[in-house]
């Protein structure tokens, strides 16, 4: 997971216009009038994918897997129509921009498969505190302890690391109890488990640790420096992931200009 900075999605004005008029229409119904009434309004979120593909070089804001043309979703962070084991849902929300997440679909859509049932986000939205969540457009969303690590917080990105196996595991940042059931749930609902995001990121860190160990023994140095600097690239897949393989070989100073420069 790599920080979004979710205040460079900027729609124009017209955009705008068009969100608040779909949220006075999702305001004057009820039930499922309502939902059904926002669901007919996706078209007002899917306008914004393209502007969301760019910000992240076309990678799932949750996993940082790479996705394919025709399957990025439009993850509402906080549900429009309706939030597991919860009355009421996030119906208020469904035309701000600011709670929409690029995610492929493994992320997005609760799904079984044979290792792990229930997973993907899906309509999942756990709080530390559900008495405190909101209900209403009057309600202070702030108040809400989110158990889900959002890639557009700063400080929650950096909850999450991986092992040298490739499996997703909490950080030392992740100092207490709270923090560790965050990314927990994390790791369940984005379904990070999954083998092809396993494997992935274990072929990720043993060629960085192959390619470091070629340059520090003299052999093909400038080539493996290239696919490093490859790996480590904004548009790279699982960036954030192949920074901090990179960042346990810190104590070579060509390392430390490469992470800094690139």
């Amino acid at each position: 997971m790599k920080l979004i900075d979710i205040s460079k999605l900027m729609p124009d004005p017209e955009w705008f216009e068009k969100a608040a008029k779909a949220r006075k229409g999702a305001g004057a119904r009820t039930g499922t009038k309502r939902a059904r009434y926002i669901s007919g309004k996706s078209e007002i979120w899917t306008e914004l994918r393209p502007m969301m593909v760019q910000m992240s070089a076309g990678k799932c804001w949750y996993c940082e897997t790479k996705i394919k043309r025709d399957y990025h979703d439009i993850d509402h962070f906080r549900p429009k129509n309706e939030v597991e084991g919860a009355e009421s849902d996030y119906w208020w929300l469904a035309f701000d921009h600011t709670n929409y997440r690029l995610a492929c679909p493994f992320c997005n859509r609760e799904r079984n498969d044979d290792e792990f049932p229930k997973v993907g986000k899906g309509t999942h939205f756990p709080l530390l505190n559900p008495s405190e969540r909101a209900t209403c457009p009057e309600d202070d969303l702030s108040r809400e302890i989110i158990k889900l690590l959002d890639p557009t917080n700063p400080g929650d990105p950096d909850l999450l690391n991986y092992n040298e196996y490739g499996l997703p595991i909490t950080s030392s940042n992740a100092c207490t109890r709270e923090l560790k059931e965050r990314v927990d749930e994390s790791i369940i609902r984005y379904h990070l488990k999954c083998k092809e995001l396993v494997n992935s990121r274990r072929t990720i860190a043993a060629n960085i640790d192959k390619y470091v160990q070629r340059i520090n023994d003299g052999k093909n140095v400038e080539a493996c420096k290239e696919n490093l600097r490859c790996l480590i690239q904004p548009h790279a897949e699982y960036l954030s992931h192949a920074r901090r393989c990179l960042c346990k070989h810190f104590e070579h100073q060509w390392v430390q200009d490469m992470l800094a420069t690139t």
